[in-house]
């Protein structure tokens, strides 16, 4: 004769079950080891949600760090570029259209070297924030972090060296013009004078194509 079922209840992790007098010892542990299961998957899910959400801030932060990068490098190799342009093409045409020659020449020679020390410290700040996004300095053998280090080698020629050089043998000479071309100190001058040109330009084309290379979609973020 079947026994009659007890209508007592039991507490079990949380869960208020009930349970049969003649089974009393299997029901319950059943109850405890689903609610066990749906515990575990629940805390399962919350770590994943976590996890993901931990996962986007990073990809966020990483993508801001992107951005503000990219910036300095065009903002610093742009200045660099748009200032030499500047330079070549309306100061240094302007100051020998309205000045004598000594005149001109002497503003040149002073604007230039201002050109040579504002490109020295863009292009150290664009191969720092290059190689500190990049966490090595492997990334200076990348094109454009190369032909940057190019352009700022050939500016510190320039500058302490051919323009060095031009503004003691303009000190010696008193007035360029005034000294003829026989003289050696004129033939020396005119000789950097070409180098000085020539250093320029290849400041400028190696400036454009780093900005080319810097434009392109980076493959990966680092």
């Amino acid at each position: 004769m079947p026994r009659k079922t007890q209508g007592r209840a039991r507490a079990g992790c949380g869960v208020i079950v009930r349970y049969n007098a003649s089974n009393d010892a299997r029901w319950p542990r059943t109850k405890v080891g689903e609610y066990k299961r749906s515990a575990a998957g629940y805390n399962g899910a919350r770590v994943r949600r976590s996890k993901l959400a931990r996962e986007s801030r990073r990809a966020k932060a990483g993508a801001a760090m992107t951005t503000v990068v990219r910036f300095l490098q065009f903002f610093t190799l742009g200045t660099w570029i748009g200032a030499a342009l500047y330079f070549g093409a309306i100061v240094a045409p302007a100051a020998f259209s309205v000045l004598t020659a000594d005149q001109a020449g002497a503003l040149v020679g002073l604007t230039l070297g201002r050109l040579h020390l504002m490109g020295l410290v863009a292009g150290v700040i664009y191969l720092l924030v290059t190689a500190i996004w990049a966490r090595s300095a492997a990334a200076l053998l990348r094109p454009a972090p190369l032909l940057v280090l190019v352009m700022v080698v050939l500016t510190f020629i320039s500058q302490f060296w051919v323009s060095g050089t031009m503004d003691a043998l303009r000190a010696q000479m008193g007035s360029v013009s005034a000294t003829l071309a026989p003289n050696q100190l004129r033939v020396s001058f005119d000789r950097l004078h070409r180098i000085s040109v020539n250093l320029e330009l290849a400041v400028l084309i190696a400036g454009l194509l780093a900005l080319f290379f810097t434009s392109r979609v980076p493959r990966s973020t680092p």
